[in-house]
């Protein structure tokens, strides 16, 4: 890799497999005009090479090129070749929720976060069954006057 070892002639010669040379070629030895992120290209020899940049052939490969076991939850498992990935949904312009979901803001009480690169939204609270007031504090119930309210599984005081 990257090269086809052939024989001409008693002489051994290494040749590129693509057809057109400003492709890259990817480690199963196909050929694609473009190397997207997350996975990594690099030029050897004047030639393109798309990487999968985990040592692991089963790792999942995370936006921000890392690499783990597993795909987080509320991830989306993916594959190029393969090789997995592990995506989210959202992009880059919106918040990651704890659901999977997405928005184009994250207001509080929530918070700002960020996992593998991409910006989340997290619910503050610990526990499964707190609850979360205005001014980001966590309780077991909602004081009086709040009543519950549940938005993708979590608990509201409002």
């Amino acid at each position: 890799y990257p090269f086809n070892q052939i024989q001409i002639e008693d002489q051994d010669i290494c040749e590129f497999p693509c057809a057109d040379t400003s492709d890259f070629v990817y480690w199963d030895q196909s050929c694609l005009s473009e190397c997207e992120h997350p996975l990594d290209s690099e030029e050897y020899k004047d030639r393109n090479l798309c990487k999968f940049g985990c040592e692991e052939e089963t790792d999942f490969l995370y936006w921000d090129q890392s690499c783990e076991t597993e795909c987080a939850d509320a991830w989306i498992k993916d594959t190029i070749l393969d090789r997995n990935l592990c995506q989210t949904s959202c992009g880059l312009t919106n918040y990651t929720y704890w659901d999977g979901s997405c928005q184009n803001n994250c207001l509080v009480p929530l918070e700002i976060g960020s996992y593998k690169g991409v910006a989340t939204c997290e619910f503050p609270c610990p526990e499964e069954s707190d609850h979360i007031l205005l001014n980001s504090s966590c309780s077991d119930s909602c004081p009086f006057p709040y009543d519950t309210e549940t938005k993708r599984g979590k608990n509201f005081c409002v």
